[in-house]
């Protein structure tokens, strides 16, 4: 179901009024699934970002394929037709009256980079360093508003703790270290993209959700709980925010504490039941077609908490869902989007995922 649709639907069911819906769809954008099906999709479609204006969009979240436009600086040149392929991408949504929020790294990496050792090698900052500023230095004119790095605790816990993305590793050393050059990056491009643009917007848009103890009164649950959720959201979000590396970080050479954000990106999902250091889900809780519960208010939860630590403007950069034949599609914006309306947090935006639905949850 389109989201237009659904968010009439839940307009009708009665839990947004008129007026409250009339005051959040300027907050409500549509997302593409990823960066490089982005990149191959809008090579083929130029013109969805008039069905966006069609559908009042204000902003649209556009992720960058890095493996098209990063260059090693020596055997891999750069790619100009891609850079001249996102210019025209920028400049129509612009003419469409669409604001862009553009993602520099949205999980994928050049395979040169890969071969050096990823977000382990020692250079790793460095190449997204010269990567940023040469994006900012071809797009800048088009767009002000960046994040510099998506999901930097899914791409590292999925790579390097959970072993379920390329390289397959399972080491919280390794995650560690991921973790410290990731936030090393991106408040290096955050310095960087303020000299190059200095009213410029920058931010990460992180991964949060609720952690929860499978057996509230059990110590070990708890335990598990809170260890989870320090290493998957706390400790990388402070790192990030405020460049405080806390165990088990350490503070890299060159990063002093500081404010590294302009707004904060939240992709929310889902809550987790835990109880032992392993994500889980609860039972006799709504779920989508892929398992992940359905939690609403965990949405505020996590903005709440956030902005509690970090005070700051909130954009609600990915929420959605996996659900194959939309009999819970409507009800679930409605009932996130109600949680934003009544909710006094400064949430200025709200980007649905996703415009076209994922391919990975068909």
């Amino acid at each position: 179901m389109e989201l237009e649709a659904a968010l009439l639907v839940a307009a009708r069911k009665g839990g947004l009024d008129e007026h409250t819906l009339n005051a959040l769809l300027p907050r409500v954008d549509v997302l593409p699934f990823d960066a490089c099906r982005q990149y191959m999709a809008t090579a083929h479609a130029p013109d969805g970002e008039h069905i966006l204006y069609a559908k009042g969009a204000l902003e649209r979240l556009l992720p960058l394929c890095v493996d098209q436009l990063a260059s090693d600086g020596r055997s891999v040149p750069l790619d100009t037709a891609a850079i001249e392929h996102y210019r025209d991408e920028l400049g129509r949504l612009r003419d469409a009256g669409i604001k862009p929020l553009v993602t520099l790294h949205h999980f994928n990496n050049p395979v040169w980079f890969e071969d050096q050792g990823g977000f382990l090698h020692r250079e790793a900052t460095g190449v997204l360093q010269r990567y940023t500023q040469r994006m900012v230095g071809a797009l800048g004119d088009l767009c002000d508003e960046w994040i510099t790095i998506n999901e930097p605790n899914i791409y590292a816990t999925h790579a390097y703790y959970f072993g379920l993305w390329p390289p397959g590793e399972r080491s919280l050393q390794t995650l560690t270290h991921v973790y410290t050059n990731r936030a090393a990056a991106h408040i290096d491009a955050y310095r960087l993209i303020h000299e190059l643009q200095p009213h410029a917007r920058v931010g990460v848009a992180q991964h949060l959700r609720v952690f929860r103890p499978r057996l509230a009164w059990h110590p070990g649950h708890w335990a598990s709980a809170q260890m989870m959720e320090w290493l998957f959201q706390r400790v990388i979000t402070k790192a990030m925010c405020k460049g405080r590396f806390l165990a088990p970080l350490r503070q890299p050479p060159g990063i002093h504490p500081g404010i590294y954000y302009d707004f904060h990106g939240i992709n929310y999902y889902s809550r987790s039941t835990i109880s032992r250091l392993a994500d889980g889900v609860g039972t006799d809780v709504a779920i989508n077609d892929l398992g992940w519960e359905i939690y609403p208010q965990g949405l505020i939860e996590v903005a709440r908490w956030l902005h509690e630590t970090h005070p700051g403007p909130l954009y609600v950069t990915e929420n959605g869902t996996a659900n194959s034949d939309d009999a819970f599609r409507s009800r679930f914006i409605h009932e996130h989007l109600a949680e934003i309306a009544s909710s006094d947090l400064p949430i200025e935006r709200y980007y649905h995922w996703s415009f076209m639905d994922n391919w990975e949850w068909l």
